[in-house]
């Protein structure tokens, strides 16, 4: 079974499994103010996200941004100056794909 995971991050929201662990990758993250569709089609197996970036779980936005050549990586003279001060205050959706583990079936995830 394909299943796929979602969410708008908000903040620290913790993940609990009450099934064995699965390793997820290939994560995509995008500003949440940057896309228009709804929730449920966000977290269909068939979108298509356009311009999403490839993000680093674990890890934070700004490691996302940093990666990705958003930011100068802020350990470096002044460089942190270059980052908005309003990124820590701005939501962003996370996504990515897993096949569920058979004892997961009828389970929500």
């Amino acid at each position: 079974m394909s299943v796929l995971f979602t969410w708008l991050a908000l903040g620290s929201l913790p993940l609990v499994a009450r099934i064995a662990p699965v390793t997820l990758s290939d994560w995509q993250m995008q500003n949440a103010a940057l896309v228009s569709d709804r929730a449920s089609a966000i977290s269909s197996p068939n979108y298509q996200p356009a311009q999403w970036y490839k993000a680093s779980v674990p890890g934070t936005v700004l490691t996302t941004l940093v990666q990705n050549k958003m930011y100068p990586e802020p350990r470096y003279g002044e460089d942190l100056r270059a980052i908005q001060e309003t990124l820590n205050k701005t939501s962003y959706w996370y996504r990515t794909r897993c096949t569920a583990p058979a004892e997961s079936e009828g389970r929500r995830a």
